[in-house]
């Protein structure tokens, strides 16, 4: 029983002991990326309004894909570009903290730094990505529809899961590759079939009305960025609340990734310096 607590209970305590460390290394981490740029920060703001820019031309008015609320190549770009928000967020962080242990060996080898909060560090930046890309995705919807849905308070609901499932991820994935060094490349080629699993280049109702199988249909429906990626359109472009039945799988596979992540972050970090 005790270990269960420590299980629940630590992942959260690291991340509120450690809060200051962990905001500065994002903040850090953030600005270098642009530290060099004449543009700065402006770039996090110009590169999805270009992203958008180019779905538009290439999906809606080259191959004449549609979906969304109607036919219209608008309303094709919103759900494209809604899908992607979430995705980019969790491959980012996924990505990034594959590598975050190797290749900050130097703190790692400190015994006094706590190495659980690198693929913390990782996951929020990728969070403010989304969130300055949300900026755009709404400023689009006003531009379109001329008014935002209340449906919008519903999306921490969505977001939460989202959190625990990227985390609980990013601290397995960041501790294997310290002993395995190829998991970067593999995660890149599992991505890469995870994104064309996820509903976010077609709508949902090709999946559901297709003659494949119900046993791969069903596997689709237990994908967290399927669930993920509906949910946010459901919010954000449709004006309904998420999905209950599927929020609830979310939540339950969310939850079991989170701790069982960090889990096996802890069980093996004592490890890394002698394998770094």
């Amino acid at each position: 029983m005790k270990k269960l607590f420590k299980l629940i209970y630590f992942p959260f305590r690291d991340v509120r002991v450690n809060a200051h460390l962990i905001s500065t290394l994002v903040r850090r981490d953030f600005a270098s990326r642009y530290r060099a740029s004449s543009f700065g920060v402006f770039w996090t703001l110009v590169q999805p309004a270009f992203m958008l820019a180019v779905y538009t031309v290439t999906f809606s008015l080259i191959m004449k894909v549609r979906f969304g609320a109607d036919d219209s190549p608008s309303s094709f770009v919103l759900y494209l570009f809604c899908g992607m928000l979430p995705w980019l967020a969790f491959s980012e962080a996924l990505t990034r903290s594959s590598t975050v242990v190797v290749d900050n060996a130097n703190f790692v080898k400190k015994l006094v730094f706590p190495t659980q909060i690198l693929p913390v560090n990782m996951t929020l930046t990728a969070l403010i990505t989304e969130f300055l890309g949300m900026i755009i995705l709404l400023a689009a919807i006003l531009f379109v529809a001329h008014s935002l849905h209340r449906s919008l308070i519903y999306f921490p609901l969505i977001l939460v899961p989202q959190i625990l499932f990227t985390l609980g991820l990013a601290w397995f994935l960041s501790s294997l590759t310290v002993f395995i060094r190829d998991i970067s490349n593999f995660l890149n080629l599992i991505l890469t079939a995870w994104l064309f699993f996820t509903p976010i280049f077609y709508p949902e109702r090709i999946v559901l009305e297709s003659n494949l199988p119900p046993r791969i249909k069903s596997l689709f429906s237990l994908n967290p960025m399927f669930i993920i990626v509906n949910n946010y359109r459901r919010v954000f472009l449709e004006g309904k609340a998420p999905d209950t039945e599927s929020m609830g799988i979310l939540l339950l596979i969310s939850c079991v990734v989170f701790w069982g992540g960090y889990a096996w972050f802890d069980r093996t970090k004592k490890s890394f310096a002698d394998v770094l």
